[in-house]
C-alpha cells in the first residue's frame, strides 16, 4: 500500500495521488527544494594506456576497476570499458593463436602496414 497526497484541491476533495516517499504529499505539490536528490558528481578524464599487448590490457583493466571503486566513473563507463577490453583480448588471443597456427617463422616475411607496425606480409595478421 501507498501513501497518498493529502493536499486539499480547489474543488474541497482530496488529491490522492501516490506521495513522495518520506512526505505526505504527491511530485506536483511538494516544495521542489526539500525533494533529497542525489548531487551531481563531477567524473575526472582519465586515459587508458596503449594496447598493444596483453599486459597493457590487464594495467587498462585495473585501471578501470580503481577508477569505479574510487568513484571515479560510472558502473555503466565501466561496463563498456571492460566490455571493450574483453574483446580486445579476446582478440589478441585469436591473433595468438592463429599466428602459431601456421607453422611459419614470420620474422623472414616481416613488412610494415601504413601506421609503420609489423605485420606478417602473407597472412596480414600482427606478429607479437
Amino acid at each position: 500500500m501507498f501513501a497518498s497526497c493529502t493536499r486539499a484541491l480547489d474543488s474541497g476533495n482530496t488529491c490522492k495521488s501516490p506521495a513522495v516517499r518520506g512526505t505526505s504529499l504527491c511530485f506536483n505539490h511538494t516544495p521542489h527544494e526539500n525533494i533529497k536528490r542525489r548531487q551531481h558528481h563531477e567524473y575526472e578524464p582519465f586515459e587508458l594506456p596503449p594496447l598493444h599487448s596483453k599486459s597493457a590490457v590487464l594495467v587498462a583493466i585495473s585501471e578501470v576497476l580503481y577508477r569505479l571503486s574510487m568513484r571515479g566513473i560510472k558502473r555503466s563507463e565501466a561496463d563498456t570499458l571492460l566490455h571493450g577490453l574483453s574483446l580486445v583480448a579476446r582478440l589478441m588471443t585469436e591473433l595468438d593463436q592463429e599466428v602459431g597456427a601456421c607453422g611459419m617463422d614470420h620474422t623472414q616475411y616481416a613488412a610494415q602496414d601504413q601506421q609503420g607496425e609489423p605485420t606478417c606480409g602473407i597472412h596480414d595478421v600482427y606478429i607479437c
